[in-house]
Parts: structure tokens; C-alpha cells; sequence
């Protein structure tokens, strides 16, 4: 068991890294493949040490090596600008609040241009009525559109910046504002506290597939054009990647499309407070969610379960990846669990047979990056060029998957 103090240290040490931004290249298949190999660099690691490479244990080491976005290199590289659903009003591709959805693009570069990334953001969710109202005091920016502004720096996985995201820089990039609050697979009107709310995640995406295949709004870089499509995203963002991503490659067909799922692996286990269960019922309730059909033909007593990853994930035929913190501190609050806890003796068993349930669980994935930060997302910030397991940072290990080009299976050790 580890101790109580390493986890804390873990905890803090990440928290008070600077948010930076990677960098990438590449096309899917058409490409030679770039094989990564372990970087042999020294490290300032507060984690375990690398071990015999002889044995199946996978080791974690931190990299300082690297900085974010710098003032300069903001004035250097061009943003992702906003842009507005054509027709939103007559398409219902509006936010929670019936403001315009938007999404954030920028034309990708040389051969690159036509291979795209999508980002689906997260945070929060408007899920049952009194979920909505939670997120309304806690968020009320997440449910409009009013306050986004023209244009976006992206870190990670959607940096401009070379050095921070060589495989993917100069790909087409598209960031989605998560103002659904559901998922990203509603369609649906609802009503809260006297007021009616719009949740049409899955209208938002449809509507903006079609907008970037028209060069008459997005110009001469556009989908009709495309090589090859990631659909990525992050906690509620990667909750929509599983939900949308077989839907979306079918409507992109015959494009090359691969998903990456960021933060989205939460159990349904007795909380650590009460021991009460969570339940996704009064989430199907309450707007009947766009969902995998053959998982729900599997489940048609108990459609709600096919929200739960577990039970879905093995429905999702697109190739895909997960990224998991074992120890995500983005879900305690779904367990009832508090930062103090994890000065408990109690709080630390859960928070420790927690995380081996989800290596256990995660184990079944073909393509899986499950590291250990006591954090939350990883894929857009500094955990993306930061995380390594057995020597392979994790944007090594997401061209792997892209480019089928070396090991994408990779489950930290206790």
C-alpha cells in the first residue's frame, strides 16, 4: 500500500505545475510510421523509479523538460477562431440558454490540412434537474455562449507550438465549447426550475460536421476534403467521444477515424460516505440520451446501463484509445470522497481499491495510457508531455496509436 504521504506529495506536486502546450505531426496511415521509443533523458520524478525492464512492472516518471506557450510564442502562432452554427435557431444547434452554439477552428498546414482533430470539451453536466441546478450555481458560464471569445489558444494535444506538439501541430484543429451540458448527446428540451433548457449535444455535433464540410464557411481547408478524422475529448468531453464516436465515424465513412478518450473511465462502486450506489436511471428519465442501439437492444430492460463505460465500452467497434488517472481526483466527488479523506486511513483504502479496480477494469482495452497524478484530464495540458510510463510520454504513446507505429498498452503499477 502506498503511503499516505506519497500520495499527498503526488497531489501537490502536480497541482502546481504551469499549464503548457505540446506539439505532433502526421497523417494516419499514408505516412512512414513514426515508431517512439523510451526517452533516455534524466528525470525529476516525485513517483516510483524505473525498474528491471525485465519484469511486467510499468513505471512512472515526470519530465520537466518542457515549458507551455510563452507570451512570444502566442504572438507567433496563429488561434483558432471562433465561428457560429449557420442557421442555428432553425437547426436547434443551440446552447442549454438557445445562445448559438460555436466551435473554435484553424486550418491545419501543407499535407497535414487534411488530417483533422476534434476536441470535445467537458465540465459539468445538466443530467438530471438537480444536476442542472448544481452546475447553474457552481457554472453558469457553461450553459451559454455570450461569453466565449473570437479567438483560442488549445494546449497539448491542439498546440500550434512545434516543440510541445510535434506529431500533430500543423494538423486541422477544431475545439468544441461544451454549452449542452449532456454529454454530448441530447436532443432535447427540458424544463428547470421554470426555465426551459436546451440539450442538444448531438444536434451541436451534427450541425457542425456539416458546416466544416462547406468551404463556403470554413474555406478551402475543409471536411468534404479530409484524410482522416480523431475525434478526441476530455471528462464529459470523453464521455461524448464514447457515446458519439461510432456514430460519427459512420457519418464520416469512408474517412480514416480514430478516437481518443480522455478521463471519462468512472466506476459505478458503493460511494465512500454513504454506500449508496449511483444510478444513471434518473439521467434516461430525464431526456432519453442518444445511445449505442446495439447496446441498448442488450440492455432494453435497463437502458441506463449502456451510460456506464464498462458496459459499453465493449459495444464501441471505431478503434479507440483510453487515458485514465487511476487515481482521477475529478471523480471523488461522485464517491463522496474529499481531499481530506486522503489523510485517512479509511479514505486511503477506498482511494487505493478504487484505483486497482480501474486497473483492473481498463485492462480489457486494446489501447490504454493509465497513469497516476491525482489529477483529472491530461490531453490538452501539461500531463500530455509531462506523463510517461516505462519511459514513453503520453504524446508518444498517442502517435503510436494514430500511426500504428509501436506500444499502446500501458497500465500503471500499484
Amino acid at each position: 500500500m502506498r503511503k499516505i504521504a506519497t500520495l499527498v506529495l503526488v497531489f501537490f506536486v502536480f497541482s502546481a505545475c504551469s499549464v503548457s502546450e505540446p506539439s505532433t505531426t502526421g497523417s494516419f496511415a499514408d505516412e512512414e510510421p513514426k515508431v517512439k521509443s523510451p526517452v533516455e533523458d534524466t528525470v525529476d520524478s516525485p513517483l516510483e523509479s524505473p525498474v528491471d525492464n525485465e519484469t511486467d512492472y510499468t513505471y512512472q516518471t515526470v519530465f520537466r523538460d518542457i515549458r507551455g506557450i510563452t507570451s512570444a510564442e502566442r504572438e507567433i502562432y496563429e488561434p483558432m477562431q471562433r465561428f457560429e452554427i449557420e442557421n442555428y435557431e432553425e437547426r436547434n444547434a443551440v446552447c442549454a440558454d438557445g445562445t448559438p452554439a460555436v466551435y473554435y477552428f484553424r486550418p491545419g498546414e501543407g499535407d497535414n490540412a487534411k488530417n483533422w482533430i476534434m476536441f470535445l470539451e467537458g465540465g459539468g453536466g445538466c443530467l438530471t434537474e438537480e444536476s442542472c441546478i448544481e452546475t447553474y450555481q457552481q457554472k453558469p458560464y457553461k450553459f451559454t455562449s455570450e461569453n466565449l471569445g473570437p479567438t483560442l489558444h488549445n494546449g497539448g494535444l491542439l498546440s500550434k507550438v512545434p516543440r510541445i506538439n510535434p506529431d500533430f501541430y500543423d494538423y486541422t484543429h477544431v475545439h468544441m465549447p461544451f454549452c449542452s451540458l449532456d454529454m454530448w448527446v441530447g436532443d432535447t428540451q427540458v424544463e428547470v426550475a421554470g426555465q426551459n433548457l436546451q440539450l442538444r449535444g448531438r444536434v451541436i455535433l451534427d450541425s457542425v460536421l456539416e458546416d466544416l464540410s462547406d468551404p463556403s464557411i470554413v474555406g478551402d481547408v475543409h471536411l468534404g476534403d479530409a484524410k482522416s478524422f480523431l475525434l478526441t475529448g476530455s471528462s464529459a468531453g470523453g464521455t461524448g467521444v464514447y457515446n458519439n464516436l461510432d456514430w460519427m465515424a459512420e457519418r464520416l465513412a469512408p474517412l480514416n477515424v480514430k478516437g481518443i478518450i480522455d478521463a471519462a473511465w468512472r466506476l459505478v462502486i458503493p460511494k465512500f460516505d454513504d454506500g449508496s450506489v449511483f444510478s444513471y436511471e434518473p439521467v434516461w428519465d430525464f431526456f432519453e440520451p442518444n445511445l449505442d442501439e446495439t447496446c441498448l437492444r442488450d440492455y432494453a430492460d435497463t437502458p441506463w446501463d449502456c451510460m456506464e463505460i464498462v458496459k459499453l465500452a465493449p459495444y464501441l467497434e471505431t478503434e479507440h484509445m483510453f487515458v485514465v488517472d487511476v487515481d482521477d481526483k475529478g471523480h471523488f466527488d461522485n464517491y463522496g470522497i474529499t481531499m481530506e479523506d486522503v489523510n485517512t486511513p479509511e479514505g486511503l483504502a477506498f482511494i487505493e481499491n478504487r484505483a486497482n479496480l480501474v486497473r483492473e477494469t481498463v485492462s480489457v482495452v486494446e489501447h490504454v495510457f493509465a497513469y497516476s497524478a491525482f489529477e483529472h484530464t491530461s490531453i490538452t495540458g501539461p500531463r500530455f508531455f509531462q506523463i510517461a510510463l516505462n519511459g514513453l510520454r503520453l504524446r508518444d504513446v498517442i502517435a503510436n496509436f494514430v500511426f500504428d507505429s509501436g506500444p499502446t498498452y500501458f497500465i500503471v503499477s500499484e
